[in-house]
């Protein structure tokens, strides 16, 4: 038996002249990192599942993670950093796993030193008053360099034609 293949004609309109969007919370992009057990956030002593890179409404990319427990109620943002400093970040990620040496990150009110140690990386992180250190295992540095890539590319202005 054939069965015919029914077509569907498609009413195209014209868009008109283009309006400024309006962005929603919902339409920013965000990017969930898994790490691994070996994901650790001092001084809290916190062990992180996930960070979760997001692009706000001013276009800077805040850094949230998910706690494998969190009894003592920490905020979960650890940083929120504009694309200049979030950039620095990702090419010094990048220099300190290649080259295999201390790198550093300084911004506006942002201090981030790199040091590699025997089983990962430990990022010691000044930022707006607050002090942390997160260590990151051999096994996840790409997946976190890879968010940030990916979180600075959605945040950056397009390019036009």
């Amino acid at each position: 038996m054939n069965n015919p293949v029914s077509i569907k004609p498609v009413i195209v309109q014209s868009a008109g002249q283009p309006e400024a969007a309006q962005v929603r919370k919902a339409d920013l992009p965000q990017f969930k990192v898994e790490l691994d057990d070996r994901a650790i956030l001092l001084p809290d002593g916190k062990v992180l599942h996930h960070v979760i890179m997001s692009v706000d409404e001013g276009g800077h990319i805040a850094f949230d993670g998910v706690f494998a427990f969190n009894r003592t109620g920490r905020h979960p943002r650890l940083l929120r950093l504009s694309l200049a400093d979030t950039g620095a970040l990702a090419a010094e990620l990048v220099n300190a796993v290649y080259a295999a040496k201390t790198a550093f990150v300084f911004g506006q009110s942002l201090k981030i030193t790199i040091t590699v140690v025997a089983n990962g990386y430990k990022l010691e992180c000044h930022h707006e008053g607050e002090a942390f250190d997160l260590f990151l295992s051999t096994g996840v540095i790409w997946r976190f360099i890879k968010g940030l890539l990916l979180a600075i590319d959605a945040a950056s202005p397009h390019v036009a034609n």
